[in-house]
């Protein structure tokens, strides 16, 4: 196996194994084990990683462009990317003209096309390829990706898919919890939507708490906190990455 240098990037799953805060309390690092970029780190690998918790996927993206700018000499090659919920950006930089929104579904592929797209261009200036690994929730799966967003591959749609069932594919991609922090933009979103409309943004939110439901239903994988991936499920998930290819 080839020795890489690799940027990994991402919300509180890009850290790691993570302790819940009565176990933590003021200890330092909450999170026990370095998840995936410590797999990556013990096989010899270089990596940075500038993983951050409760950002957005356009944080995220901007973190990977500040450091590209700053030390592209380094020369990695590759990005990986926990892709997260895409309801963080509605907390994020640009606004959302919710009066042209008719179908529910369009607010994601709005928020999600735009940290794409913006992956996309960093990709290309830095001639680096970007692998996208779907974490708390899904990324968007397209059969012409590669005509789309050139440089950016998903290699892993659904790492809950994976650890739980062997899958890294899923037919029902979930992008985000829907949880109280969401409560604005759906009351927006109903307030807008015709009626079919407002049962579809129903069913998105109900697609959500299973997500939930599944994460807390299986800790074998999501133990000590119960949301996070421990290091049994980021070692399956670095399996898989091997199996890819994706370090030769």
């Amino acid at each position: 196996m080839t020795k890489k240098r690799i940027l990994l990037a991402g919300d509180s799953w890009g850290v790691g194994e993570w302790l819940p805060p009565h176990i933590a309390g003021n200890r330092e690092p909450g999170h026990p084990h370095g998840g995936l970029g410590q797999y990556m780190k013990e096989d010899g690998h270089h990596v940075w990683n500038i993983s951050q918790p409760a950002i957005s996927n356009l944080a995220i993206t901007e973190r990977i462009a500040n450091w590209m700018v700053n030390f592209h000499d380094l020369k990695v090659d590759f990005i990986v990317m926990f892709a997260t919920e895409y309801t963080r950006d509605m907390d994020y930089e640009f606004p959302i003209e919710f009066n042209k929104i008719q179908h529910a579904t369009e607010l994601s592929g709005i928020c999600l096309s735009r940290s794409y797209y913006r992956l996309r261009d960093i990709s290309q200036k830095y001639n680096v390829p970007i692998y996208l690994i779907g974490g708390c929730v899904d990324t968007v799966w397209l059969d012409n990706w590669q005509d789309v967003y050139t440089g950016v591959h998903v290699i892993c749609q659904s790492m809950v898919h994976l650890v739980i069932n062997d899958n890294p594919r899923t037919d029902h991609p979930v992008y985000s919890w829907y949880g109280v922090k969401t409560e604005k933009t759906v009351m927006k979103l109903k307030s807008i939507l015709v009626p079919n409309e407002v049962e579809v943004l129903i069913d998105l939110m109900d697609q959500g708490f299973r997500r939930q439901s599944l994460i807390f239903e299986h800790p074998k994988w999501f133990w000590p906190d119960g949301v996070h991936p421990n290091r049994l499920a980021h070692r399956k998930l670095y399996d898989f990455l091997q199996q890819q290819k994706l370090f030769d």
